[in-house]
C-alpha cells in the first residue's frame, strides 16, 4: 500500500469516524448517559449507540497515531519544541476557548450544571472533570507528549513501544488526577497501534502474526487485571476499527469519484469545527424537542443532520471572519494589497 494511498484512506476513516461521532452524540440521548431523555424511548437506538461508542473514539485516536507516523516518515515533527507549540495551539487553545465561551454557558443556560459558571469553568474545564466532548482534545495532547517522551523506545523496537503502551494502559484505572491524564493513559494504546498500523500495513511481515497473538493475549489478561475496562473492550474496539476500514475500502471501490465531490471536500475541511460545535447544538435541540411526540429515529437522525449542517455553517463563518485559530488551524496571513 503506497503511502499516498494510506494518507487518503486516513482521511476517509477520519471523515467516517466524525459522522459516527455526530450520530452517536444524537442517539446517546436515548440511553441512560444522555444529557436529556426524550419522552419516546428506543431500544434500537440504545443498541446502536452502544455499538458506535465501543469503537468510534478508539478509531479517531488510532487514525491520529497513523497520521502522526506518516508525518514522521515525511520528515515532519523532528524538533520537540515546535511540535509541542503546534499541539498547544491546535488542541489546548481550542479546548479552553470553546470550553469557557461555548460549553460552559450552554451547560448553565440549559440547567445541566448547578454549580455556577465560574465553578464549572474551574472544575469542568480547567480540571477537566466534566468537559463534555472536549475531553478528547486534552487527552490527545497528553498522548502526543507521551509519544514524544518515548520516541527513543519506539526507534529501539516497535515491540518495546507496544509493551510500554500496554503497561501504561493497565495502570490507567488507578490514576485520578484530572486533566484527562487517565483518559490519555487509556487511549494512548490505540495511538501506538495506529503508528504500528502505518508502519506495517501492506507489508508481508511474519511479526504481524506473532504480534497479533501476543496482543490478543494481552487483551484477555487486561480483562482480568483492569477492573474498569475489560480487555474485551479493546477487542471490540479493534473489531469495530477493522470493520470501518473494510467499509471505507469498499466505498473507495464502489464510489471512486466521491473524493471529488464538493460535499466530501467540505466535510473533510470542516472536521475539527464540526467536532467542536455540534454537541451543544444537539443539547439545544433535545431540550426543546425531546418532550414532543416525535419518532425516535426521525428525531435522532434529523437532529444529527441539522447539527452537522449548522456546524459546517458555523465553521465556515468562523474561517471567513479570520478566526480559524479557534478551530485549531493556522491563521492565514493577508496578502498585502498593491
Amino acid at each position: 500500500m503506497l503511502d499516498k494511498k494510506k494518507s487518503q484512506i486516513y482521511d476517509d476513516l477520519k471523515l467516517a469516524a466524525m459522522l459516527l461521532v455526530v450520530l452517536a452524540h444524537s442517539t446517546v440521548m436515548y440511553t441512560v448517559n444522555g444529557a436529556f431523555h426524550p419522552v419516546n424511548s428506543s431500544h434500537l437506538l440504545e443498541i446502536l449507540t452502544t455499538a458506535i461508542y465501543s469503537f468510534h473514539m478508539p478509531l479517531f485516536i488510532l487514525i491520529s497515531g497513523a497520521v502522526y507516523a506518516y508525518c514522521l516518515q515525511m520528515g515532519k515533527y523532528q524538533e520537540h519544541l515546535p511540535f509541542l507549540k503546534n499541539k498547544l495551539l491546535r488542541l489546548l487553545f481550542p479546548y479552553f476557548f470553546w470550553g469557557f465561551f461555548y460549553v460552559a454557558p450552554v451547560m448553565e443556560l440549559l440547567g445541566l450544571d448547578q454549580s455556577g459558571y465560574f465553578a464549572y469553568c474551574w472544575n469542568g474545564i480547567v480540571l477537566s472533570h466534566n468537559s463534555r466532548h472536549l475531553w478528547y482534545l486534552f487527552a490527545l495532547f497528553w498522548i502526543y507528549v507521551f509519544v514524544r517522551l518515548t520516541r527513543r523506545v519506539y526507534h529501539w523496537g516497535r515491540s518495546n513501544m507496544l509493551c510500554l503502551s500496554a503497561a501504561v494502559f493497565l495502570m490507567y484505572p488507578y490514576v485520578h488526577v484530572g486533566f484527562q491524564i487517565s483518559a490519555a493513559m487509556r487511549y494512548q494504546l490505540y495511538f501506538v497501534l495506529g503508528m504500528l498500523f502505518h508502519d506495517y500495513a501492506g507489508k508481508q511481515n511474519r511479526k504481524l502474526l506473532l504480534g497479533g497473538v501476543v496482543f490478543a493475549a494481552f487483551c484477555i489478561a487486561s480483562g482480568i487485571c483492569v477492573p474498569t475496562s475489560h480487555g474485551w473492550d479493546v477487542v471490540l474496539a479493534l473489531l469495530g476499527c477493522c470493520g470501518m476500514l473494510i467499509f471505507v475500502l469498499l466505498c473507495r471501490k464502489w464510489f471512486p469519484y466521491m473524493h471529488e465531490t464538493s460535499w466530501y471536500q467540505l466535510l473533510k475541511r470542516d472536521i475539527m469545527g464540526i467536532y467542536l460545535i455540534h454537541p451543544m447544538l444537539l443539547y439545544g435541540m433535545y431540550s426543546q424537542l425531546g418532550q414532543k411526540d416525535i419518532h425516535p429515529v426521525v428525531l435522532s437522525l434529523g437532529a444529527a443532520l441539522a447539527a452537522l449542517l449548522l456546524s459546517m455553517l458555523g465553521t465556515e463563518c468562523i474561517r471567513r471572519l479570520g478566526f480559524s485559530v479557534l478551530l485549531g488551524e493556522k491563521q492565514k496571513r493577508q496578502k498585502p494589497t498593491s
